[in-house]
């Protein structure tokens, strides 16, 4: 997956603010057709993010 920086920080941060909504049960007041929509994006998000979601910057260079 080589895209720019940018597009990584928007996806790690709507996957922080879901993974921040799940640990706040905010999502017991969304519909229960939307529920397992939003958990299988987290899950998504977190496989391909996990590594990357504590970067603060751009990698100096990739190899």
């Amino acid at each position: 997956m080589l895209t720019n920086f940018q597009t990584i920080r928007k996806q790690i941060r709507g996957l922080k603010e879901l993974e921040r909504g799940q640990q706040e049960n905010a999502f017991k007041f969304y519909p229960k057709k939307r529920t397992p929509y939003v958990d299988r994006e987290r899950i998504k998000l977190d496989k391909y993010l996990a590594g990357v979601k504590e970067w603060d910057g751009p990698p100096e260079q990739f190899l």
